[in-house]
């Protein structure tokens, strides 16, 4: 993937796009679709280059202005590197905990007693 000038992920739906992250932590820039999981870690013209799922013109062009701007290569790919370190398994179980505590709180409120 380091070796890379662009990674692209064209799935139409990722849970999370590990491989888009992987592709991130070796400072390549990504294209990638905008749904599922992946808003929750990258964000368009900031750490990567996003499209409306199933945009096949969008996903091109996406590619083909990476591949001419260097520049935008570099910044996406530095952006994507920090972003990927600041990832752990750690923080990542935290949001997870912290999702289910909310969960849990709002159906136990919900709750009749008898």
């Amino acid at each position: 993937m380091a070796a890379g000038d662009v990674f692209v992920l064209p799935s139409r739906l990722e849970a999370f796009g590990l491989a888009a992250l992987e592709a991130a932590a070796t400072g390549t820039p990504v294209v990638c679709s905008n749904a599922g999981g992946i808003p929750e870690v990258f964000e368009d013209g900031v750490n990567a280059l996003l499209y409306s799922p199933g945009d096949v013109r969008q996903m091109a062009n996406s590619m083909s202005r990476l591949i001419r701007d260097g520049n935008l290569r570099k910044t996406l790919g530095d952006n994507a590197v920090r972003t990927a370190h600041g990832l752990t398994w750690a923080e990542s179980a935290e949001r997870t905990l912290t999702v289910y505590e909310e969960a849990y709180r709002h159906n136990a409120s919900r709750r009749v007693h008898r």
